[in-house]
């Protein structure tokens, strides 16, 4: 999952990639997770880090 979080983005040399999802083969759901969907999220340091970004503005 790290291998393809950071890296080279596929979109251009001026992005910067912000990570990535992964989701099972066949969907399944678990009740302790708030969408009940099973899914991993990856977010790059590198994406979070950056300046100029307006996520917590």
């Amino acid at each position: 999952m790290r291998e393809h979080t950071d890296g080279k983005t596929t979109m251009g040399a001026k992005h910067i990639r912000e990570g990535i999802v992964m989701v099972p083969a066949v969907e399944r759901t678990h009740m302790d997770l708030d969408t009940a969907r099973v899914c991993l999220k990856s977010v790059s340091a590198n994406y979070l880090t950056r300046k100029g970004g307006t996520e917590y503005s």
